[in-house]
Formats: structure tokens, C-alpha cells, sequence
């Protein structure tokens, strides 16, 4: 009976520090869980004086049958699921329950006792104080604690409800009333949605670990996920390899850490093993507020280990025939803790640390020789038990005569992107005292390399932020290797990285435009810049809007031109830019206007030509000429050395003639020009001299 004592004693303290969680809003708040074939209610009040005052008059349950076979009901079916008020059962009915379940000796406790014993101490007279001030908030919480620790109980304390009467296919909405008069407290009702279709198995707790330690085990697992499904857990062990498991403690773990405890996203229990070397299994249930248990999760094991107290440390070392042996000592009351040594080996004294031993050393060996040691080489000791706990010593340095420096590094790459980012790299050295690099830098291949690193680069590759508003198109870097002797290699070969080119090219500058026979001749000046790709000429004519492209040139030897698409009397507006090999383009040159000057000459005709036709006793005359305001073409000849004439008139749409007034053994000379609507008229062609 004292033990029995003890439980519930411990309980109302435990859940003390409850006491001010608890809203003081005057209403009941609502959670239903649905099984195979019941829904199960629990309800509670948010202050002490609604859950008073709710116990002497009790809650009225309605249910609204809102949907069946998912069909809307208009209006909802009502029904009242109890004939008469719930209310804590009577205090004789707690008896038999109490013998059987700690919680509800709590609640019975605080729902008819007259008072809480928190403390045995007698005199201690400002505690009892303290404890009258608070013992209606403790007597709240100490009930809806224990009704959630047990639906029975639940039930029993007016707190809990199933419905038995549930049909599959329908959902309701359960209201819990308050049967207090409005003039002693206004309490709103409590509702909750729910139907036997949401029924859902509960989850198994996840990503559950444990620690390991002297006759103990500190398990975790997650909290996050689980927290509104469940309200408890129950650990459960096993020594048999998992065959049986048990409770490892009489009470439901509860932790009570606010959310912003570090760590508050895992659940924690402590639990202490029998004994050290034996392998224990563990496993979680999760207990909801229905009374319900979860499924458990997943099985751990582990071992207790007995503390590994050794202390080691590398006391000497000696140096022969480019070998190293590295000595140390054992200092502790156990030597036959441990198992075995490792000697491990890093070029830091930071590590990391690698084992050089291909096999365990000995627990009696006190020396081990690195058959191929480095320049610079940190050593390290490390003591291994049974259960692979590990003692290490601090590292120890060994150094070894060097004066070879790495090799020069080979194959810079790199890269600079829009905004002066570098990215330089190279082929890894592979020497194994190899400490770092330092990279070097210049704006100019020819010229000295300024160093931009302060410590060794340990990697092989470098990145560095440049300015690349500048007129140098490239960078220049360099690497070398140092050692840890602090050894230099030589620099190695220059990397030429083309910076982002964001300055446009000089604009080219117009030098002279003058009427020629043939055109408008134009004269320029190229872009100075030296990455120009391209100049492009845009023309129009006085009055257009826009510009056209004229002709672009492609090389910088063309420096002038002769526009001979253009009508005479016609003013024609030019311009130009440069472009260079980043499809930057220049401002436009100043714009210049030119006129072909109309002194009534049109250009000559061009590939004019006689085929003589025996057959036909005809000689046909063909030419080419592109012109729209051409009146006619004018045909002269002569024969032999006689004078020329005109000898006929041909229509400006034609480009042949046929010749048919001819004598046998004869030589002809024919000139053709054109005559244009406005009087003007070409140059002669060439002679056709023809023998016919």
C-alpha cells in the first residue's frame, strides 16, 4: 500500500509542472478518434472553473448525422446520445477502478479529496502556502492528465465518450454542451467532424537510436511527427535477442521540455542496464489519448561497455635509413583493457588521421616503423578495447631532411566570367609532402607577376575577382608548389585568360563624300580598337526614318568605297559602325549626305555581243544593261574602215538585234549606247567586230 502511495504521489508531482498550460478561455475543446466500428470522444474544458462547474452539471452529447453514402442531408438527422447529463462517476464507483489503475486513484484524488499532499514535510509552512494558491489549477490538470493517460478513466471523470452506434457510410458532427447556466459561467460547446471511414492505423515510432554507455543507454526517437498523435510512450526491452520484450519502467514516458529546447524535435529516455557486455534490444510504443497503443517501432540493440581508462602517449622517435620508429607508453591501472594498438599518420597535425599499420599491433608492442614515412609526418596512437572504444594520443611530429622541391605545376586552365570572377586550375601535384601552391598574377605576359595569395592554396585550383573594366583584354597567372620545408618549384608556364570584353569598340570617323561618274564615293577612317571584328554602313535617303544596311566589311585594308546604287539628283544620308569580336557595337559615326551630280552620262552597256547565223544569213546582237528610264538603244555600224553611223533605233525594253542587211565576206563594227526618257544617254560600248 505505501508503494501504491508512492506511484501516485509521484504522479501529481510529475504533472504539477502542467498545471499552467491550460488556456483560461471558457470553452470545451473537441478530439474524436474513429475505430473499426465506434468513435471514441474526448473532450475537456480550458480553465478549473469551467471543468468545476462542468462536474456538478454535467455535458449534454448531441450528434448530427450531416452526409450518408456521401450525400448531403438537409436538413442534419439530430439525436441525443445520452438520455441524461455525464458527469464524474460517484466517488464509491472509483473504488475497484482505482485499485487497478494509478490515474485513477489521481483523478478521483482531485475530483472529490479535499485536498493535495505534494510533500510529507509537515513544517514546511511557505510550501503549503504556495500549494493552496495554486491547488485549483493542480487539481485541473491532475485530471485531464489522467484522463489522458487512460480512456477509462476518461470516461469515468465525465471526459470521454463511445459511440457504439456509429453506421459505416455516415459522417457527424458531435457537439459537447455545456449544462452550466449562462448565470453562473457561459461555456461554449465543442464540436468535431468525423465518420468511421476515417479510421487509420496508428504509426509506429521512427528513427529511433541509442547511446550506449556503463550500464546504461540513452534511447531517442522522434518527436516532430508524433506529438499530436500520441500523448505517451512505452519502452519496452528484451535480453533473450529480441525473442520477448517487457516494459522497462511501470509508467508511460512523458516528456514535458517546452519546443525551443535544443533538440526538442526528438524524445529522450535514460534507462539503465542490468549489466556491461550483454546485448539488449529496445523498442517504442506510442499511447494516444483513447487508451490506445501503437504498433512498435523498429528493434535497436547495443551493449553496456565498461569505461576505457588508459592514458598513451608517443614518448621518442628514431630516424634511420629514411625509416621512421615511433615509441610510446602505456600509463594506466588496466593494461588488460586493452586489445590493441593502431599508429596512425597525417600530414597535419589535424588530421585526418590514417592508419599505416596493415595489421592490428600487438597490445604488448611498444614500437612500430613507418617504412615510408614523409618529410613532414604527425603520428598519432591509438589504444583499442574489446567493444572498440579508443584512447588516442596528442599527435607527434617527425620531420625528415628535405631540400627537393615539388615539380613546376603543369595544365593552368581558367576562365573569367561577366563579372571579374577567375577560376583558375591546374594539374594536381602528387608529391607527398606537398603543402600547397601560391598563385601569382600579371596584367602582361612579359611583365613581373605580382603574388595574390597569402597562404598555400591546398587545392588545385584557384578562384580570384579582377577588375574588368580595363582596356587589357587578358590576364596572366602563374602557379607554383611549395613543400612542407617550405621548398619552391619553379613558376610555371603563363595561362592567358581573355577577360569579358564590355567596352565597345572606338566609333570610325568619315573623311570625305564626293559625286564620281559611277556614284557617291565615300572615304573613311577605321576603328582604332584593336578587337574589331567587322564596320557596317547604313545609308537612306533624305526624308526616310530608318536606316538600311549598306555593305558590311569584313577587313581593315577597305577604307573607302563607291556607292553606285543611287540616282542622280538624289541626296543619300551614311553612317557606320565598328563591331567588334564580342558583337559589341560602337556609337555611329557622324552621319555625312552626298548627291550624285546629274551631268546627263549614264554608265556603259556591259557584255554586248554578235553570234553570226549563216544558216539565216543574219548576224543577232545581244547586250545587258539594268536601268527602268531607258527610251531606246541606239545601234551604229560601219563596214570595214568606213565611217560609223547610226544604222538603227531599238526600243528601251530590248536587249538583241538582228542584223540581216549584210554581204558575204564582209567585216562589221557595231557600237551600241543607251538613250533614257530625260535625254541623258551612255557613254559608246566597246567595238563587236564581227566577219561575216
Amino acid at each position: 500500500m505505501e508503494n501504491r502511495r508512492g506511484n501516485i504521489l509521484l504522479i501529481l508531482i510529475f504533472i504539477g509542472i502542467l498545471s499552467q498550460a491550460y488556456s483560461q478561455i471558457n470553452k470545451i475543446e473537441v478530439i474524436a478518434r474513429a475505430q473499426e466500428d465506434e468513435i471514441l470522444l474526448r473532450w475537456a474544458p480550458t480553465n478549473f472553473a469551467s471543468w468545476h462547474y462542468l462536474n456538478q452539471h454535467g455535458y449534454t452529447i448531441e450528434r448530427y448525422t450531416v452526409t450518408k453514402d456521401s450525400v448531403l442531408l438537409s436538413p442534419p438527422i439530430r439525436i441525443a446520445l445520452v438520455p441524461y447529463p455525464i458527469k464524474p462517476k460517484p466517488l464509491e464507483e472509483w473504488e475497484t477502478l482505482a485499485e487497478k489503475n494509478d490515474y485513477a486513484a489521481v483523478a478521483a484524488q482531485v475530483i472529490y479529496g479535499e485536498s493535495i499532499e505534494l510533500t510529507v514535510n509537515d513544517g514546511a509552512d511557505i510550501a503549503q502556502i504556495v500549494h493552496k494558491t495554486k491547488e485549483q489549477d493542480q487539481r485541473y490538470s491532475f485530471a485531464l492528465f489522467s484522463a489522458d493517460q487512460s480512456f477509462e478513466v476518461a470516461e469515468a471523470a465525465g471526459l470521454g465518450f463511445a459511440d457504439l452506434n456509429s453506421v459505416k457510410g455516415e459522417k457527424y458532427l458531435y457537439k459537447i454542451i455545456s449544462n452550466v447556466p449562462d448565470s453562473i459561467d457561459h461555456i461554449e460547446e465543442g464540436t468535431v467532424f468525423i465518420g468511421l471511414e476515417d479510421h487509420v492505423h496508428l504509426p509506429k515510432p521512427i528513427d529511433v537510436e541509442g547511446e550506449f554507455g556503463d550500464r546504461s543507454v540513452i534511447l531517442r526517437w522522434n518527436r516532430s511527427f508524433f506529438e499530436r498523435t500520441y500523448n505517451s510512450f512505452i519502452v519496452e526491452r528484451s535480453d533473450d535477442d529480441g525473442a520477448t520484450f517487457s516494459a522497462s519502467s511501470s509508467k508511460s514516458l512523458i516528456n514535458t521540455y517546452k519546443g525551443d529546447t535544443p533538440d526538442a524535435d526528438s524524445y529522450y529516455k535514460l534507462d539503465s542496464l542490468p549489466e556491461n557486455g550483454k546485448t539488449y534490444y529496445y523498442r517504442i510504443k506510442g499511447k494516444t489519448s483513447f487508451g490506445e497503443t501503437g504498433p512498435p517501432s523498429d528493434v535497436i540493440k547495443g551493449m553496456g561497455k565498461v569505461p576505457f581508462r588508459v592514458e598513451i602517449g608517443i614518448i621518442s622517435d628514431d630516424i634511420t635509413d629514411e625509416k621512421v620508429t615511433v615509441n610510446w607508453d602505456v600509463r594506466s591501472d588496466e593494461i588488460e583493457a586493452i586489445s590493441h594498438f593502431s599508429l596512425e599518420r597525417s600530414n597535419t597535425s589535424n588530421g585526418p588521421f590514417k592508419s599505416i599499420n596493415s595489421q592490428d599491433i600487438d597490445r604488448e608492442s611498444r614500437s612500430y616503423t613507418d617504412l615510408l614515412p614523409r618529410a613532414t609526418n604527425y603520428y598519432r596512437i591509438t589504444a583499442f578495447d574489446k567493444y572498440r572504444n579508443t584512447k588516442k594520443s596528442f599527435p607527434y611530429l617527425v620531420q625528415l631532411q628535405d631540400s627537393i622541391p615539388p615539380a613546376v605545376p603543369v595544365n593552368l586552365t581558367g576562365i573569367v566570367d561577366s563579372t571579374g570572377i577567375v577560376n583558375v586550375s591546374w594539374q594536381p601535384n602528387t608529391e607527398g609532402d606537398l603543402l600547397g601552391y601560391r598563385v601569382y598574377r600579371s596584367n602582361f605576359k612579359n611583365a613581373e607577376f605580382g603574388q595574390v595569395t597569402t597562404e598555400p592554396v591546398l587545392e588545385a585550383n584557384f578562384t580570384d575577382s579582377i577588375s574588368i573594366n580595363t582596356l587589357t583584354s587578358s590576364i596572366y597567372y602563374k602557379v607554383l608548389a611549395i613543400d612542407h620545408r617550405f621548398n619552391p618549384s619553379e613558376l610555371s608556364e603563363a595561362v592567358a585568360l581573355k577577360r569579358p570584353d564590355i567596352i565597345p569598340p572606338v566609333p570610325p570617323v568619315f573623311k570625305s563624300i564626293k559625286s564620281v561618274d559611277e556614284g557617291i564615293a565615300i572615304e573613311w577612317i577605321n576603328s582604332s580598337s584593336t578587337d574589331v571584328a567587322a564596320h557596317i554602313i547604313y545609308k537612306n535617303k533624305t526624308g526616310e526614318s530608318g536606316w538600311n544596311i549598306y555593305r558590311t566589311i569584313q577587313t581593315d585594308t577597305i577604307k573607302s568605297l563607291i556607292d553606285d546604287e543611287v540616282e542622280p539628283g538624289v541626296y543619300y544620308n551614311y553612317t557606320m559602325i565598328a563591331v567588334d569580336s564580342s558583337k559589341l557595337e560602337s556609337l555611329p559615326a557622324n552621319a555625312i549626305r552626298g548627291i550624285k551630280v546629274d551631268a546627263g552620262i549614264r554608265k556603259s552597256l556591259e557584255n554586248v555581243k554578235a553570234d553570226v547565223n549563216r544558216t539565216t544569213k543574219s548576224i543577232a546582237i545581244q547586250w545587258e544593261y539594268n536601268s527602268q528610264n531607258v527610251k531606246e538603244f541606239l545601234l551604229y555600224k560601219r563596214e570595214a574602215e568606213n565611217t560609223l553611223s547610226l544604222y538603227a533605233s531599238i526600243p528601251g525594253n530590248n536587249v538583241e538585234f538582228v542584223d540581216r542587211s549584210l554581204v558575204v565576206n564582209t567585216s562589221y563594227v557595231y557600237r551600241l549606247k543607251a538613250i533614257y526618257n530625260d535625254g541623258s544617254e551612255s557613254p559608246f560600248s566597246n567595238e563587236i567586230k564581227v566577219k561575216y
